[in-house]
């Protein structure tokens, strides 16, 4: 069998026990709660009723996504490492990174079939068919980003509520990144160039989540396929070499 061969095999073997592993359950949740939601706001909002619902719904299908993937990423892996499964594939003659390549295609399957299905769910309470899409593919982006942290995580922590803990808490970093740069300016006091600077500093080293996935009213911005693809790129090696560097057993 080829390296590709492999490749395909441990994607499709990752696809299959992503939605084993009950995220499922978990996403028809979350989107069942986004639809309520969203029909609850239209028949309760006075103006703008249809904006009303998108955001709701919109809101609750992002965060309880990211919650729902985060938690089946990482708690996988946290078995992997319980059942010494991660032992037997540093023994194995195929090499550490195409493994980790291979989980790693196969859990973005996961995110882009996730994002998919969320749109779908979310189709009745959009007002119109671009911003909807943009919505879409700004949500893909951004949960491939948090696959990619969540195998980050459970690779180097190898414990699922740590490994979670981590990965949600680098997604609200993420997210809140320029409220934070904003507020840190506000400061009126001998510090606040202090806080500023590292407030830009943590800014521009997180993607900019608040900006990939854009409300109702906005357009997608293009450039964000630039800075998702490299943000990929980089937590995939910081995870390459935090898991060739770590010793098993």
């Amino acid at each position: 069998m080829s390296r590709w061969q492999q490749l395909g095999h441990l994607a499709l073997a990752t696809w299959r026990e992503g939605w084993r592993s009950g995220l499922w359950r978990m996403l028809a949740a979350v989107w069942g709660l986004a639809a309520l939601a969203g029909w609850f706001a239209q028949e309760t909002a006075l103006l703008e009723a249809q904006a009303a619902s998108w955001a709701w719904s919109a809101g609750l299908a992002r965060l309880g996504d990211t919650v729902a993937l985060a938690a089946a990423v990482t708690y996988a892996l946290a078995r992997a490492a319980s059942d010494r499964q991660l032992e037997f594939v540093a023994a194995a003659p195929l090499p550490r990174a195409w493994w980790l390549l291979g989980i790693w295609l196969g859990w973005q399957a996961v995110a882009l079939a996730t994002a998919a299905l969320a749109a779908l769910v979310l189709w009745p309470w959009s007002e119109a068919a671009a911003p909807w899409a943009g919505w879409a593919v700004g949500h893909a982006l951004e949960l491939m980003v948090v696959v990619a942290a969540g195998v980050w995580f459970g690779i180097s922590l190898r414990q699922g509520a740590a490994a979670l803990l981590a990965t949600v808490g680098f997604v609200l970093l993420a997210r809140a990144a320029p409220a934070l740069v904003l507020m840190a300016q506000g400061v009126g006091d001998a510090t606040a160039g202090f806080w500023a600077g590292a407030m830009g500093v943590l800014h521009a080293l997180l993607p900019d989540l608040s900006r990939w996935v854009p409300t109702a009213s906005a357009a997608f911005e293009p450039r964000v396929l630039a800075e998702a693809v490299l943000y990929l790129g980089v937590l995939y090696a910081v995870a390459a070499v935090d898991w060739y560097r770590r010793r098993l057993g």
